[in-house]
């Protein structure tokens, strides 16, 4: 049943609205049906009074009869019969209509959207977040899990908002928020990056002094002025002040501009994007600088579908 009341007789944007409503309508179009006012009790699931009440009010409501009452029974009008034919389809639609917004309310009840760094596909260490997705998948089949890869800008627009209602990211891009709650998942090596054809590429440990004189590439993960001093950070770590800093947009364009450059950066390992042994890695330490892969979330908009999952988080992550 369906408890909208439209007021009487006003003009609403150009529309003249009336003071009945869908319980009347349903009573309308089910005697209309009918004709038989015992029959249409009946399959509404009330009284003979009461629903002789209801199509009172609604005819006081629009403003003429729409039935014919005598002792035989009841028969329409003219309004009626008109009236019958043009609001039956309209009833109906508007019925559909509603049952399909419901459904699809209840299949978002049962979704689940991840975002996480477009480099989450393509660095050796996030193989734990697809591990966890295929654990909470296994034991919540239901759940449509929506993962969504993004820059970092994106991200962060998408967990403000509530459009993702997990994120996962880096310990260095972490939004700030009184109700943000999270996990650090575990931490990943820092490397030195560069073509195996660069000229550098054949010391088996790195010299710093030589490093300075090159470009340095960075996929921008932050504001540029955030960015750039990350890699300034990272190499104080080994001893290099950089020549120049070049931000890049992706991590598919980094590797390009490595294999075709003797420019160098300070990365994750790569698992992927073309052949694995053209690109040569230093592992570096970083201390307190380095990163960690976190699980983030608003703890005041979690749905039970992401506690659950963050629920089946396991509680001895490293933490820095």
């Amino acid at each position: 049943m369906f408890f909208v009341i439209i007021d009487s007789k006003e003009y609403y944007g150009g529309m003249v609205l009336y003071n009945i409503t869908f319980p009347q309508i349903e009573a309308f179009l089910t005697v209309g049906r009918y004709l038989n006012m015992s029959r249409a009790a009946e399959s509404l699931y009330i009284s003979q009074p009461t629903l002789s009440k209801a199509l009172q009010r609604f005819e006081n409501g629009i403003g003429f009869k729409v039935f014919y009452r005598t002792n035989q029974g009841v028969t329409l009008t003219p309004q009626g019969e008109y009236l019958l034919n043009a609001l039956e389809s309209l009833y109906y639609s508007m019925e559909k209509a509603i049952t399909t917004a419901r459904e699809i309310t209840e299949i978002e009840r049962k979704m689940l959207k991840i975002v996480a760094p477009s480099s989450y596909d393509v660095v050796e260490d996030y193989s734990l977040l697809k591990q966890y997705v295929r654990n909470y998948s296994e034991k919540y089949p239901d759940v449509v899990i929506i993962k969504d890869l993004c820059d970092y800008r994106e991200l962060q627009n998408l967990f403000e908002y509530g459009d993702a209602e997990i994120a996962f990211t880096h310990s260095f891009a972490m939004p700030k928020g009184e109700d943000v709650r999270y996990k650090f998942i575990s931490e990943y090596t820092m490397h030195l990056a560069m073509s195996k054809n660069h000229p550098l590429a054949k010391y088996d440990t790195l010299i710093p002094e030589k490093l300075s004189e090159l470009t340095f590439y960075a996929v921008a993960q932050q504001d540029e002025a955030a960015s750039k001093a990350r890699v300034i950070r990272y190499c104080e770590k080994i001893g290099v002040t950089p020549k120049r800093i070049e931000l890049l947009d992706n991590f598919p364009t980094l590797m390009n501009v490595l294999r075709e450059t003797d420019g160098v950066s300070i990365c994750a390992r790569f698992s992927f994007f073309g052949p694995k042994d053209d690109i040569k890695y230093y592992p570096l330490k970083m201390d307190e600088d380095t990163p960690y892969i976190v699980v983030m979330w608003h703890e005041n908009k979690l749905s039970r579908q992401a506690r659950n999952f963050i629920n089946m988080l396991p509680d001895n992550l490293v933490h820095p």
